[in-house]
């Protein structure tokens, strides 16, 4: 292989890195519903909203003829990581991603409700600008900059078993977009490298199943798949070496296992849930193969190891109407990092529990209701040095020494109608 072929194998496996594993070694948002992310993104037990189709499709038989529900929730977010050498601190600028949703739903026998919709997983990323001494090198500096979407199209039915318990089942088509830009150290430089890459996959499925025990008890359970996207795009560099490929990658979201109960009281004006959701990340993507069209003869295929964890979150969330027309709700989720010390990335959660907070309010009319949230979230970490001699160094840094923290917040709004 040639010194040119061989720099080029390199930065298209430090962009596929950046690329894929820092946009998903995290929990996900679930930020489907407003009503839902104000109680602390809870819903399995009870929310009966045409986004239960992606919360847990069994709620779908509580619809009664029919409805519809549009979500939006724009985050914001700040990072810090060490990215101009060990123990350094560089923040990010302010990060921005709108995360919608778009859900409907149809009775169309007794004890059968169908379900569609379109909804963002994620919107992930980090712009950190004009690093000075970027990697520890004196006089080096660029941007580095990663943006992640993922999302799926999915359709379902519920249907009510019993009169105490109903069934659902979803197929979610899933897709994704990732861009970067990154300094890579090519030979003696380092030069900016941009890639993006896209595309849809092969479905995968959802199962949920809700248990009304008594009126004033539900539990709930729900079982995702993994579902994978067929990525393809371009890399190519922006300095004065001018280097490209082509390539193909998959990227996979993790099975899910989660239960769920919530508990109504006060006759029914106040709901109290509490959920467990467990994302078996450390089998959804142990590692990545990129495979590269880049010169002639083509390079090998480049395996690019996430180093990822099974991760969970506990979810605790209340919702009190206040009047037959006005609700307000509060939440707590703690939950730990998919992100390994050895796998610390400045795009990534950092390898630490975070905590998220979150208050929302509701108005409910006949056949309308509005819903708003707001949630903040907040992590840090510390990563000490390695003992292994290839961490934190080379062209794929990861694990480096120094404090990684995450600050975001989002601000929902939904609009449900129901026939």
């Amino acid at each position: 292989m040639t010194e040119t072929n061989q720099r080029l194998a390199a930065w298209c496996l430090l962009m596929g890195t950046f690329l894929c594993n820092g946009a998903t070694a995290n929990i996900e948002p679930s930020s489907y519903d407003a009503k839902s992310i104000g109680s602390g993104t809870t819903g399995m037990a009870y929310l009966d909203n045409p986004s239960a189709l992606a919360i847990n499709p069994a709620n779908l038989a509580g619809i009664d003829r029919g409805g519809m529900s549009v979500n939006i929730t724009p985050v914001f977010s700040v990072s810090q990581a060490p990215l101009a050498g060990a123990n350094s601190e560089v923040k990010s600028d302010l990060g921005f991603g709108p995360i919608p949703s778009l859900f409907g739903a149809v009775r169309v026998a007794d004890r059968v409700v169908l379900g569609f919709g379109a909804y963002a997983l994620g919107v992930f990323g980090a712009k950190y600008s004009n690093v000075q001494d970027l990697y520890g090198e004196a006089g080096a500096e660029g941007d580095f900059e990663v943006t992640f979407v993922s999302g799926e199209a999915a359709v379902g039915i519920a249907i009510e078993i019993l009169s105490s318990l109903d069934l659902g089942v979803t197929l979610r088509v899933p897709f994704a977009v990732q861009n970067a830009t990154i300094p890579a150290e090519l030979g003696a430089a380092v030069i900016p490298v941009t890639a993006t890459l896209g595309g849809a996959g092969w479905p995968g499925g959802r199962i949920g199943l809700t248990w009304r025990a008594t009126p004033l008890v539900a539990a709930s359970l729900m079982y995702r798949t993994v579902a994978t996207s067929k990525l393809s795009g371009d890399l190519r560099t922006l300095g004065g070496v001018d280097l490209s490929s082509a390539a193909t990658a998959e990227f996979s979201t993790p099975h899910v296992l989660s239960g769920g109960v919530a508990f109504s009281l006060l006759s029914g004006s106040l709901t109290v849930a509490a959920e467990l959701h467990v994302m078996f990340y450390e089998a959804s993507n142990q590692k990545q193969t990129l495979y590269l069209d880049a010169l002639s003869p083509p390079l090998d295929t480049a395996d690019i190891p996430f180093l990822w964890q099974n991760a969970f979150s506990l979810r605790f969330g209340v919702d009190y109407q206040i009047t037959r027309r006005f609700a307000i709700r509060g939440g707590y989720v703690p939950s730990s990092s998919a992100t390994t010390d050895a796998g610390a990335q400045p795009v990534t959660p950092p390898p630490a529990w975070s905590h998220s907070f979150s208050v929302g309010f509701g108005a409910n009319w006949k056949s309308f209701a509005v819903d708003f949230a707001l949630q903040s979230a907040f992590s840090n970490a510390h990563v000490d040095a390695s003992s292994d001699p290839n961490a934190c160094s080379g062209f794929i840094r990861v694990g480096c020494e120094g404090d990684y923290k995450t600050v975001n917040g989002s601000a929902s709004i939904q609009f449900v109608y129901r026939r």
